[in-house]
């Protein structure tokens, strides 16, 4: 007797049920989502502005506890290579381009873990500029990219490199959504800040 083929599982979610609502997914938008992960094509992805809100740990499968910062990151572009991007091909997660869609893409509560990443991002929540202004309320500009990981070359290892002008050429393009935000960051701190001295 031949072996059958197991039989793909029912989706409780039809056709006809697609035409009123969304079925919940697993599947979230993660930073595998905004570099190519898949060797050996690793590189440069897509240009982001992160705003750094706050920071935490958590503990991996192997239990081992590892640092990340929450924050808020827009995606400004499809990456120097759209169309790979959209195909997920040439290194790109296949899921990139459904999770994350075409910039600009607000992203709240995205959470970076990676060593480079984290060390950066954390100088920003209580760091100022040359101006006094708290680094929080500015986002940090640059483009995701990937390298072979030092322990393992067939692992993705993420950072964030400079803009170049070109990358500021498309930031620019975005700066009243880039505005908004810092203002909308600024705003929720001085009420904050309100309340508590009223209360107190």
């Amino acid at each position: 007797m031949a072996n059958s083929k197991p039989a793909e599982p029912t989706k409780a979610v039809t056709a006809d049920d697609e035409e009123w609502m969304d079925g919940a997914s697993n599947a979230f938008p993660k930073a595998e989502h905004l570099a190519p992960v898949n060797p050996p094509n690793f590189g440069a992805g897509r240009l982001v502005a992160i705003w750094a809100l706050d920071e935490g740990t958590r503990k991996n499968e192997k239990g081992v506890v590892y640092p990340f910062v929450n924050t808020i990151t827009v995606v400004l572009d499809e990456g120097p290579n759209p169309a790979a991007w959209a195909a997920g091909s040439e290194g790109w997660d296949a899921e990139a381009s459904n999770l994350i869609g075409e910039a600009p893409v607000r992203l709240d509560d995205f959470q970076h873990s990676t060593g480079g990443l984290v060390a950066r991002l954390r100088k920003r929540l209580t760091g100022k500029n040359a101006k006094g202004l708290p680094l929080k309320f500015r986002p940090m500009v640059g483009r995701m990219n990937t390298q072979a990981s030092k322990s393992n070359n067939k692992v993705a290892a993420f950072s964030i490199s400079e803009p170049t002008a070109e990358d500021m050429v498309v930031a620019r393009t975005h700066k009243d959504m880039i505005t908004a935000i810092n203002k909308e960051l600024e705003s929720a701190v001085t009420k904050a800040e309100d309340t508590e001295a009223f209360d107190s």
